[in-house]
């Protein structure tokens, strides 16, 4: 125990960088988990059906900034299927 509580002192720092990167990701998962069952049960209570599916889009964009300089980035918009419920929307997930 005494090496644990000496390697986290001299390295305290790394340790608290992992251990906020894990807390991140962690709060990143169940965030997305509770969206995932919010929309299950809003999918059976307002009676949504599958009325399509969108492919994966990848694009490129160029953005140019007021001092010349100029960017490149791609985008990528992962495949989605199209939901119509009973309120008239159609949601995309």
């Amino acid at each position: 125990m005494n090496k644990l509580v000496k390697y986290i002192k001299d390295n305290g720092l790394v340790v608290g960088i992992i251990i906020t990167i894990t807390l991140v990701l962690v709060g990143v998962l169940l965030t997305e988990h509770r969206a995932n069952e919010l929309w299950q049960a809003f999918k059976v209570d307002h009676e949504c059906e599958i009325v399509g599916r969108e492919k994966s889009r990848t694009f490129l964009s160029t953005n140019y900034s007021s001092t010349g300089s100029t960017s490149t980035s791609i985008h990528t918009i992962p495949a989605r299927t199209l939901w119509l419920c009973d309120d008239g929307i159609t949601y995309r997930k």
